[in-house]
Formats: C-alpha cells, structure tokens, sequence
C-alpha cells in the first residue's frame, strides 16, 4: 500500500478492489475547535425534553385560540414562561409553522394572558397535541404569574 504524508490523499490495493485513504493529522486549533463543539453535537442528539430553555407546569387551562379568523376553545397541557402545550379538539388540525394568537387566565391573574404563538412541533401519534412558542416575551406579570404555578407545585 502506498503511504502518503500526513494530508495527502493516495491510493492502495487489498485483495480485489482498491481502497482510497487519507491520512490527516489535525492541528491544536482543529482539535480545540472540535472540543468546543462536542457538547452542541451532543445536544442534536438529546431528548427534545432535555433541551428545553423553561421549566414546564402540567396545568390544564381554558385556551381560546385563534387561527386564519377561527376561534375555538381548546385546552393545555403544560405551560411555561417560553409556550404552551396544546390539546386541540377532535377534527382540528394545526401544522409546524402555523401562527396563533393564545388567550388564556392564570389562577394568579386576573387579567387574561393573550399571546402571539408559532406551532414548533405536532405530536405524530396524536395530532391533537401540538407545542406552540410565544413570538413576543410575556409581561413581568405573566411571568410572575407562571412562576407561582411552580411554587404551588411544590
């Protein structure tokens, strides 16, 4: 086989047929760029659930949400200060990328909480469950208001 300097592409033969290799010695700064970027490869491969920026509540709110001029009633599944999971009605259908606007009350609220949102993700197996982020920051209050969720949970 035929060797070649470190970076050279060169060419072998085994048995029948012949094999291509290349011999590449990374520098210190190829290597330190790999380390760096170890724990975001690592993160492409984690549970989505593992990879989430807000702590979720498992609460069921009253939702009203509008899209393309419907309204209708739907409930949540868990909120956090970055979105909401949704659980849609039989027959009611939103796909990844859909824009909404969310009203809903939190027990610690008077006012009602309204909000523009994005579906990030629909559950493939039931497709009534959907994950929506909100476009626009909540309000100090609305955050205060999610985070006594939290305290009352534990």
């Amino acid at each position: 086989m035929a060797q070649g300097r470190p970076g050279a592409l060169g060419t072998g033969c085994e048995g029948n047929g012949t094999v291509i290799f290349l011999r590449y010695a990374l520098s210190d700064a190829a290597t330190g760029r790999i380390e760096r970027s170890w724990p975001r490869l690592v993160g492409l491969a984690m549970n989505m659930s593992e990879r989430r920026q807000n702590q979720r509540h498992t609460v069921q709110l009253a939702v009203e949400l509008e899209f393309s001029g419907q309204q209708l009633e739907c409930a949540s599944a868990d909120v956090s200060i970055g979105g909401i999971r949704l659980v849609l009605p039989d027959g009611f259908v939103l796909g990844v990328g859909d824009r909404v606007d969310v009203k809903f009350r939190l027990p610690a609220l008077e006012a009602t909480v309204s909000a523009p949102a994005v579906v990030r993700w629909v559950d493939r197996i039931d497709e009534r469950s959907c994950g929506l982020q909100f476009t626009v920051g909540l309000r100090a209050r609305e955050v205060w208001a999610i985070n006594c969720l939290f305290d009352a949970a534990m």
